[in-house]
């Protein structure tokens, strides 16, 4: 090694050295001082109190063991005795604390960090190691540890002493002894966070307190964090992207706002984030790489009402904070410029109370990171603050396999195997799995109480919340697991659930301790003879933070869905108690998402009672529910129907409101009233796999509603090919013999006018309506022989393959094809009328004799054409107008009308001949209606030529005396010149 490098690290070896022992005298001098005076506070409270009108040496004389330390130390004992409290050192005082003040004699309690007799041992402890210290046995880093611990002790000992009102005194006397020190500040605060985040402060995943102290269920990022779906805007186009490499994709970015509701995984993230930069595990995170100091705020956590700069270091940097200026903190974070990374969490939840600080933090360290969360409705508002124009990130929540990776971390890490069985119950109920908070707390159900409750949205939190509530009266010594809840219970969930009734009213999630809301629910646990605590953490989450003045707890309901479904049942306990309330006055000033779900929830609670809703009730709903429902998306309406158990009166009620009342009209249609045809275009429904999955509702609604029109749309995402993932699912096709059957049951013997297939694999017999009269068969691919039903009138295909298969009834008259290869298809004798539109095909020889009207547009005939004897109207729609001018065209057009006249020259039953958009030439045209006109000389003629007729050219008079001389009603177009019979228009 090189003798200046030997140097350097002599000097910085030096340095580290006088730091130490400066940082030594810091604490020697506090344990002198500050650390005295606390105890000595302590003990002029208490030993009064303890031991009235005696003096302190005979108390400890009195006790085994303090009376032997008292022989062990003859000069403590000659203070003791003296009994001059400000002569008396830690150790004197610490002895007459634990002997002579009346605190607890469990030596627990004295090993305990959050106790007293705690706290007051650590101070001993601190001094005795102050005695012994030498600079080979502590480090500086060892001596900064010192240094926290020492000022938590006092700050606890005071808090818990009841001596609050000296904190400020005491805390200052302990920054101004620091700040004589020589420290690195900087290196203060990184090691401060870095300590934060391996302690598991910010870095674990669910910290459920159900019945107050329940911590079996928390888990570190670590082990369980599973990335979410995140989506970012760019140029019109929506990027997906992995929070791991989120950093780096936006890596221009100063300023990210995150975005997404309540459980999507935004602070899961936040979360990842500190644990992975506290364990320097940056190869997962590149983005983190740069950062040197990782900040960490939760808005919910500052106690107060509007937070300052100062506010904020407080709660992040508690330790720094006490030993230095928020403004020399801001200072050094602000030196490091953009090697510093804000996580803002929460903003939303106290947007006005943070607004200004932001504002500042932003100035003061305007070369930093900022990643903000916030739910959508908020966006805006937190934009407009932000000093720079930031990237929007939305989080969606988990897909179906991550998802099942979560459900499979959780499972593993309380030594559980049955992830798959709970998945499978679980999965039906997108909510569940598509939110992080939601799944975590239904594996929690599902291994404390197993899978009944998986039946309904609304069963599965009616089951939870009745958990929770037992679990709740388990804590007064009334553990019940069968039979009806307890009344204590069941009067504190009606209690709670008026909380979540105007919280959902007012879109608010979390309450503080000290609002209106979370001391009217104190009392009333009080009056149930609950404790409190225990009572709110029963069916609300509680966070919990330690601030300079003390505990701060924030209580709000787990997810949105679970509020919601406490505020549905406030609502069905309105109604049942009011019988002149009603639903539109109750929902008044919700929010549309909200409604939705508290109406499915409202749904459950109502039709899974005894008695009956009344018909005003099912009425309202149905009323209700019609905003949530269109022709294309009918989701809703069957989960309302699944969540009512298959009511009847309320299946009833939806039909009507969607369809209106049916009648028949002059055709034997039914139609649907005026009010809703805007809804359902006249009764048309669009039925997806999505629908058809909730089979009974979907079979029992349709028995009811019999709309006109179904389309089946039996694939999700594009047919052709199934490997193509859509939005990140693959695609989906849908089983056509099930949806057949579905359908065929709910109509019976009803009609049903038309129905159209769509984007399936036909692959066994189908079970057709019993009065089906048209069958539209769009993409699909026939394999096997299926019969279509007795009494079809028309079938439309488009794009389909395997007519070979296909056999067609007697009462089948009119058929369409669209883009397809048509190669004999067998037809049976009774078609009357044929379309055939953007088809191949070699000739017409698979036309039945008994076809009457045959229309062939934008043809594509490669052998000749042949027509059967008994066609009465031919109409004939050629090529496009956007390639009229090409030569090529004109000839071919040539070639295929002596094709035409050939096959036309005996049709003895011809009455009109159409063709129209053809490259037809004046020459041609007055040759084919001289042949035609001499074969044909009955039928009605229409020409519609794309080439254009030149009003100065001699084929203009030629084709004016032609058609004057002809016996037919002709009709000819070149361009925008019209001759009907012998006039020009």
């Amino acid at each position: 090694m090189e003798e200046g490098a030997t140097g350097g690290m002599e000097c910085e070896e030096e340095e580290q050295n006088k730091d130490a022992i400066n940082l030594r005298q810091c604490i020697s001098q506090a344990l002198k001082t500050s650390v005295r005076d606390a105890l000595a506070l302590l003990y002029r409270e208490r030993f009064p109190m303890a031991h009235p009108n005696t003096r302190p040496y005979d108390v400890l004389n009195a006790h085994g063991w303090a009376r032997t330390l008292l022989k062990r130390n003859p000069q403590m004992s000659e203070r003791i005795k003296e009994n001059i409290v400000d002569k008396l050192d830690v150790s004197a005082l610490g002895i007459l604390l634990r002997y002579g003040c009346g605190l607890s004699t469990n030596d627990k309690m004295w090993k305990n960090p959050f106790s007293l007799e705690g706290n007051i041992q650590k101070l001993r402890d601190l001094r005795n190691e102050d005695a012994h210290w030498t600079q080979t046995t502590c480090s500086k880093d060892d001596l900064e540890t010192t240094w926290m611990q020492l000022v938590e002790a006092v700050r606890n000992v005071l808090h818990l002493g009841g001596l609050t009102k000296h904190q400020p005194k005491i805390m200052q006397q302990l920054k101004d002894i620091i700040h004589s020190s020589v420290m690195y500040l900087q290196k203060k605060i990184r090691n401060e966070l870095l300590e934060t985040y391996r302690n598991n402060r910010k870095t674990t995943l669910m910290p459920l307190l159900w019945a107050g102290k329940d911590y079996d269920f928390h888990h570190h990022v670590s082990k369980t964090y599973t990335s979410t779906r995140f989506t970012v805007l760019n140029d019109g186009m929506t990027i997906e992207m992995d929070g791991s490499n989120m950093l780096e994709k936006l890596a221009s970015s100063r300023m990210i706002i995150l975005q997404g509701e309540t459980g999507t995984g935004k602070t899961s993230l936040l979360r990842h984030y500190a644990a992975s930069w506290a364990a320097n595990t940056h190869t997962n995170i590149s983005g983190l790489t740069r950062v040197e100091y990782l900040v960490f705020l939760d808005c919910t956590a500052v106690s107060t009402a509007t937070f300052t700069l100062s506010d904020i270091i407080q709660e992040i940097l508690p330790n720094t904070y006490s030993i230095s200026k928020p403004s020399t903190i801001l200072k050094k974070l602000s030196e490091a410029q953009d090697k510093v990374m804000f996580l803002i969490d929460a903003f939303d939840e106290r947007l006005e109370a943070f607004m200004n600080s932001f504002k500042d933090l932003q100035k003061k360290c305007s070369k930093a990171l900022f990643v903000v969360t916030t739910r959508p409705h908020c966006t805006l508002s937190v934009t407009k603050l932000c000093e720079e124009k930031p990237v929007v990130v939305t989080a969606h929540g988990f897909s179906r396999s991550s998802a099942f990776d979560f459900a499979t971390k959780l499972f593993k890490a309380q030594g559980k195997d049955d992830v798959k069985e709970f998945f499978n119950a679980a999965s039906p109920y997108e909510e569940l799995i598509a939110i992080p908070q939601l799944l975590c707390w239904s594996s929690l159900f599902w291994m404390k109480e197993g899978n009944d409750c998986f039946l309904t949205r609304g069963k599965v939190f009616a089951k939870i919340t009745d958990f929770l509530l037992r679990k709740l009266c388990h804590i007064n010594g009334k553990r019940i697991i069968a039979g009806a809840l307890p009344k204590e219970g069941q009067r504190w969930l009606s209690v709670v659930a008026r909380v979540a009734f105007t919280q959902a009213k007012n879109n608010h999630t979390s309450l503080s301790e000290s609002s209106s809301d979370i001391q009217k629910l104190i009392e009333s646990a009080k009056q149930l003879k609950f404790r409190p605590f225990e009572a709110l953490s029963s069916l609300m989450q509680c966070d919990s933070y330690m601030t300079e003045k003390g505990e701060y707890n924030v209580f709000q309901f787990v997810h949105n869905s679970h509020a919601n479904f406490l505020a549905a049942y406030n609502i069905s306990e309105t109604l049942q108690n009011s019988r002149t309330g009603t639903l539109t006055s109750l929902f008044q000033d919700f929010q549309e998402d909200r409604k939705k779900s508290i109406i499915l929830f409202l749904a459950s609670l109502l039709f899974n009672r005894d008695e009956n809703v009344n018909t005003l009730m099912i009425k309202d709903i149905a009323k209700l529910s019609q905003a949530y429902v269109n022709f294309y998306d009918i989701n809703f309406l069957l989960e309302l129907i699944e969540e009512s158990s298959y009511n009847t009166a309320l299946i009833k009620a939806l039909a009507k409101e969607m369809f209106g009342d049916p009648s028949v009209t002059s055709t034997g249609l039914p139609t649907a009233s005026s009010t809703t045809a805007k809804y359902l275009f006249n009764g048309q429904l669009w039925l997806r796999p999505k629908e058809l999955r909730h089979t009974k509702a979907l079979r029992l609604f349709l028995s009811q509603a019999k709309p006109q029109r179904l389309l089946l749309r039996l694939c999700e995402g594009p047919h052709a090919d199934k490997e193509i993932p859509v939005r990140g699912h693959q695609v989906l096709e849908g089983d056509a013999v099930a949806a057949m059957n579905l359908v065929n049951k709910a109509y019976g013997d009803a009609v049903l006018p038309d129905l159209r297939v769509t984007d399936v694999t036909i692959s066994s017999s189908l079970s057709w309506p019993k009065n089906l009269w048209w069958l539209s068969l769009d993409r699909c691919h026939i394999k096997a022989d299926f019969h279509l039903p007795s009494g079809l009138l028309k079938l439309s295909l488009l794009e389909c393959t395997g007519l070979e298969y296909i056999t067609f009834p007697s009462s089948f008259l009119n058929a369409y094809f669209q883009s397809m290869s048509l190669d004999k298809p067998h037809l049976p004798v009774t078609v009357e009328t044929i379309v055939i539109e953007s088809c191949e095909f070699k000739n017409l020889a698979f036309i039945p004799p008994g076809v009457k009207r045959l229309k062939i547009y934008s043809y594509a005939v490669t052998g000749d054409l042949v027509f059967p004897d008994s066609l009465e109207h031919l109409m004939i729609s050629g090529i496009t107008k956007a390639y009229w001018f090409v030569c090529e065209v004109i000839e071919y057009s040539s070639r295929f009308m002596h094709k035409l006249r050939d096959a036309l020259s005996i049709l003895p039953h011809l009455q009109s001949l159409s063709i129209t958009n053809i490259a037809l030439t004046p020459e041609a045209f007055i040759c084919f209606l001289l042949d035609h006109q001499e074969k044909n000389p009955r039928v009605q003629l229409l020409v519609e030529s794309l080439c254009e007729l030149e009003e100065d050219s001699s084929m203009h008079d030629i084709i004016m005396s032609t058609i004057m001389a002809s016996r037919l009603p002709v009709t000819v177009k070149f361009g925008d010149t019209v001759v009907v019979d012998n006039i020009v228009s």
